[in-house]
């Protein structure tokens, strides 16, 4: 019997624990360094926007839906990071990295029969995409 690779969508296999309380920790604690070095030089925070993208595209290629999750709920706490530190990526980077990221997540899980549906939601929002663009 072959072990099954965990894809991040239920609780992780006998042996292999999530994030302890002093992982959690310890990654908490490693954001305030951070914001004090982003807070002096903005380029460790664009850095820090393009990694926690790169990490979400990551997790949704390899189908991990409970840590594009967390990743999500990361996002927005990180955003408001972002504009606190003079970050140089586009005001709405965090939208757009996570329709994109969510994107990819709903692709890979293999839930999303046909683009029937997506497309009627993508056609009744380019109406008021244009009149942003316009005004």
């Amino acid at each position: 019997m072959m072990p099954q690779r965990h894809d991040g969508a239920g609780p992780p296999p006998a042996g292999r624990a999530a994030l302890a309380p002093m992982g959690a920790t310890v990654f908490l604690l490693m954001h305030i360094p951070l914001g004090l070095v982003a807070h002096r030089l903005p380029i460790v925070s664009t850095l820090h926007a393009f990694a926690v993208l790169a990490v979400g595209i990551a997790w949704a290629l390899k189908g991990y839906e409970r840590r594009v999750a967390a990743w999500a709920a990361y996002l927005v706490g990180a955003e408001v990071f972002w504009r606190m530190t003079r970050a140089s990526v586009p005001w709405e980077f965090g939208k757009y990295a996570f329709v994109l990221v969510a994107g990819l997540a709903i692709l890979r899980s293999g839930r999303c029969h046909g683009a029937a549906l997506p497309g009627v939601y993508a056609a009744l929002l380019a109406p008021s995409a244009l009149l942003v663009v316009w005004e």
